[in-house]
């Protein structure tokens, strides 16, 4: 529910790039490399939870 809740943020930030009061570039880029980092969290909780599911079922 969480990595729902991160990802939603992130994509809400994409339009409000323009209104942000900064250059769109900078805004633009500083998304995406927020996003690219909520991508690379979400991918480390799925690892982590079939890790830890794996563990238990064996």
């Amino acid at each position: 529910m969480a990595v729902g809740a991160l990802l939603t943020y992130v994509w809400a930030g994409f339009p409000q790039a323009a209104d942000s009061g900064t250059p769109t570039a900078v805004a633009l880029t500083g998304n995406a490399v927020f996003g690219t980092g909520a991508l690379v969290l979400a991918a480390a909780a799925v690892r982590s939870v079939r890790r830890h599911r794996a563990d238990e079922a064996g």
